[in-house]
């Protein structure tokens, strides 16, 4: 979990379990987790200073929707914003497979054949092999370093 939406949450535990301490006393002797962590927080009272900021209402506002805003938050962290359409396509050929599949039915283009054969007059084959690697480049390095700078 983020640390942003697990701060939130734990705010927004801690501020539960305060303003339900002072509406309701005879909950905070129950062991839940609100209260043990306002125990924990004992030194840090964040009413006073956001009441300090907000109006009433918008303090009663805002922690009404505070518990839906991180759960929404939580939910969102797992969503994908384009989720799939269908199940996923397994695919149990080799690579070398589908690349011949591909030049079979002309999607992609065949490349240089790596030997070719030649015969020759006595009646044997010659067989030449051919790069498929680029060619090496000419750039000195002053040249190189001409154009990166």
């Amino acid at each position: 979990m983020s640390e942003p939406i697990e701060n939130l949450r734990v705010a927004t535990k801690f501020w539960s379990a305060t303003s339900s301490a002072h509406s309701a006393p005879s909950e905070a002797t129950q062991p839940s987790y609100p209260f043990r962590l306002l125990r924990h927080f004992s030194s840090f009272k964040p009413q006073n200073s956001i009441e300090q900021h907000f109006q009433r209402v918008n303090m009663e506002l805002c922690s009404r929707a505070s518990p839906p805003w991180v759960s929404q938050l939580d939910e969102a962290r797992h969503l994908s914003s384009d989720p799939p359409e269908g199940p996923n396509l397994v695919v149990s050929h080799r690579v070398t497979t589908v690349r011949r599949r591909a030049l079979q039915y002309g999607l992609v283009q065949p490349g240089h054949p790596v030997y070719t054969d030649t015969p020759q007059a006595n009646g044997t084959v010659s067989r030449l092999y051919s790069s498929t690697s680029r060619p090496v480049s000419t750039l000195s390095d002053e040249n190189l370093d001409a154009l990166l700078t």
